[in-house]
């Protein structure tokens, strides 16, 4: 009998460490990561919401994936939108001009999102990542010049 008491003790100190322990972790996380790109008079598409392909001018590029017309938004040369079974937006892929400024992303990136979870740099790839508890972000740079970010949902 005691033994079993000794037993509850420890397992209760151990859940109540472990509560103490999550609550902090998700009290240092960084800011909220943005869950949605603007389209201006085509309005937003949501991560975790409905594509719908009515309200934006996209082009369907396979089974789940769209690709939004040029002209129809500013600052990337190209979008595409990728969708779930259920027409969900589960993420989204912004294809940058090769003028853009890698490190000026990142800087700018850090201050609105606070400071990324990982940057890995290596020899024909560089991404930097932000995430949440429901969103990840990432900024990568190929050795080609090619530069792109991933908005991507990850609520199940």
């Amino acid at each position: 009998m005691r033994n079993i008491l000794i037993f509850v003790i420890v397992l209760i100190t151990f859940s109540a460490c472990s509560s103490a322990i999550k609550k902090k972790t998700v009290e240092n996380k960084s800011k909220n990561i943005f869950r949605y790109a603007n389209f201006g008079d085509y309005g937003k598409i949501v991560l975790g919401k409905q594509f719908e392909r009515q309200n934006h001018p996209g082009v369907p590029i396979g089974k789940r994936a769209y690709k939004l017309r040029s002209g129809t938004y500013s600052g990337a040369e190209r979008i595409t939108i990728f969708v779930d079974d259920k027409n969900r937006v589960v993420s989204m892929r912004f294809v940058y001009a090769e003028d853009h400024n890698f490190e000026g992303k990142i800087k700018s990136y850090t201050e609105s999102l606070g400071k990324p979870i990982q940057h890995d740099t290596g020899k024909k790839v560089e991404k930097v990542i932000w995430q949440d508890e429901y969103t990840r972000f990432e900024l990568v740079r190929k050795s080609t010049d090619e530069m792109y970010s991933i908005l991507t949902d990850l609520k199940k």
